[in-house]
């Protein structure tokens, strides 16, 4: 199953039978799970308006046309101006930028198919999702799930969010560090202290108390903020000499490395 991203202006979404066409100017898909190859006519090839990103970062290249085994229904067809793709092989699309149209369809075979539709600024934010009525949790869940937020149990959701994600923070420093306690012991010391300074934070949420999480929110937040601060700064050290970063910044960030997080902060949303 495939993630699609579509960022180019000027694409437009559609259905044809069982398959998800984009066309456009110069269509753009991304499979982010990995998946089929796709195929593009030589005489295009050129100018590739077509590009495949599989899990592990591998950009795949256009290929000649072939045809696909006759009863497969697999192999993805293209067309200069258009890329089609099963739809039973996608699990989300994503419309990551302006000037992009999508048909009612295509809208209704997303919903009947569980598929979620995605929006994102150019900036990487969430702004929409769209998904059917009729593929929700039972009125139980849900019910249970509002209650939940007005007694403790919304509570220990929320230390168990942070107290993971300022371990998974820890685990992540320290893994990617490990090279320098020989290469660069400076660099080792003050990654050690950046991990040191996470866990203590971490340390601190099974003191946050409340009876909702209203009540712990703040507190929560300040543990949080602190950590990610210090975390940033190992990852400021681990990047020293490979590439530029000062500090983390959010909107408008002029550098590569902070302009890759927001980025890729945009398209982790439309999946949490």
């Amino acid at each position: 199953m495939n993630s699609v991203i579509v960022s180019d202006f000027g694409v437009m979404l559609g259905k044809t039978g069982e398959r998800l066409v984009v066309r456009g100017p110069r269509p753009r898909l991304e499979l982010v799970e990995g998946g089929p190859q796709l195929f593009l006519p030589m005489e295009v090839a050129a100018r590739p308006p077509l590009q495949v990103v599989t899990s592990d970062g591998v950009k795949t290249p256009p290929v000649p046309l072939r045809r696909p085994k006759a009863g497969s229904g697999a192999a993805p067809r293209t067309k200069p101006e258009q890329v089609e793709l099963p739809l039973f092989q996608v699990s989300e699309i994503v419309v990551a930028g302006g000037g992009i149209s999508i048909s009612t369809d295509l809208i209704e075979g997303c919903c009947e198919r569980g598929i979620h539709l995605s929006f994102l600024t150019p900036g990487g934010r969430p702004f929409a999702m769209l998904s059917s009525p009729m593929l929700t949790a039972t009125v139980l869940t849900r019910r249970e799930q509002m209650a939940a937020y007005g007694d403790r149990r919304g509570l220990e959701v929320a230390r168990a969010i942070v107290r993971g994600k300022l371990g998974n923070q820890a685990a992540l420093l320290k893994y990617f560090g490990k090279y320098l306690k020989t290469a660069n012991a400076g660099a080792f010391k003050e990654l050690r202290a950046a991990v040191e300074g996470v866990q203590g934070r971490r340390r601190e949420v099974d003191g946050v108390t409340g009876e909702r999480v209203d009540e712990a929110r703040p507190a929560l937040l300040a543990i949080e903020g602190g950590a990610g601060r210090q975390y940033w700064t190992g990852v400021r050290v681990l990047l020293e000499g490979h590439a530029h970063f000062e500090t983390r910044e959010h909107r408008g960030a002029p550098d590569p490395v902070n302009s890759a997080l927001n980025y890729g902060y945009g398209i982790l949303y439309t999946q949490v």
